[in-house]
């Protein structure tokens, strides 16, 4: 049931415990610990924005609210990375710099 209720990037790591103690305590140490998994799920978050009631604004807002919890997790959006960013996004990377 829990393998049932939750996304299958965190499945994964849940697959191998043939109990739901085990199972919970390792969904605990993935969701308390800033752990590596939740900088790839607010990435791939980040990456799979979509322009929605062509708003670029609310995106850009969206963009900036996603790196802030990256940042808050500990992750340093460096200039390269920024910069990648950017390039995904060419359309949005003014608005990102003016908020």
């Amino acid at each position: 049931m829990i393998v049932a209720s939750i996304n299958e990037d965190v499945s994964r790591h849940i697959i191998p415990f043939t109990n739901s103690f085990g199972a919970l305590k390792k969904l605990k140490e993935l969701y308390d610990s800033h752990s590596e998994l939740e900088v790839v799920q607010l990435m791939s978050k980040l990456f799979n924005l979509k322009l929605k009631d062509d708003d670029p604004i609310s995106l850009a807002f969206e963009i900036r609210a996603i790196m802030h919890d990256i940042e808050a997790i500990g992750v340093k959006m460096d200039a390269p990375l920024t910069n990648f960013f950017k390039a995904l996004h060419p359309i949005y990377s003014h608005y990102l710099q003016s908020l």
